[in-house]
């Protein structure tokens, strides 16, 4: 199972804008944060080797390469069918964030694609069912995330 991660971060931006693919998120005009969520706690997080020893390394330093790793394969297999690469950018028909906000969460293809996480606090934000700040649309089930990213 899956929890929210105590000494996670996360919130509603005080100077960024809402995007248009969060519209459809109540109660503020900025920017919702996080989007995804990945294993970051060093306690269950990767082990790395460095100078003959193993450590426990967790946070944006393990989450971030993880969901590079999940994009780069997405983007070699879109490459391989003459798709453009995947972005970022608002309005952009290519944008991997709208796509997951507005063809991903709430649609019957969400549980096959994404984990929802249920419980857990980090002390300002609770998970719920659907978007939530602490776990954003959750974790990706990452075969079934790819797949879905040829699709845009």
């Amino acid at each position: 199972s899956e929890t929210t991660w105590t000494s996670g971060g996360c919130g509603v931006s005080s100077y960024v804008t809402k995007p248009s693919y969060q519209s459809d998120l109540s109660g503020t005009n900025f920017r919702n944060c996080c989007d995804i969520s990945l294993d970051a706690n060093p306690a269950t997080g990767v082990y790395v080797y460095y100078s003959g020893s193993y450590y426990a390394v967790g946070g944006t330093s393990a989450s971030c390469p993880m969901m590079a790793g999940i994009l780069a394969i997405a983007n070699q297999k879109r490459r391989a069918i003459y798709k453009s690469f995947l972005t970022t950018v608002d309005g952009a028909d290519n944008n991997v964030l709208a796509y997951l906000y507005n063809n991903v969460l709430n649609k019957p293809i969400y549980s096959s694609i994404f984990n929802d996480i249920l419980t857990g606090s980090n002390g300002n934000f609770t998970a719920k069912v659907g978007y939530d700040n602490p776990t954003g649309i959750g974790t990706p089930k990452a075969n079934s995330l790819v797949a879905s990213l040829l699709n845009i």
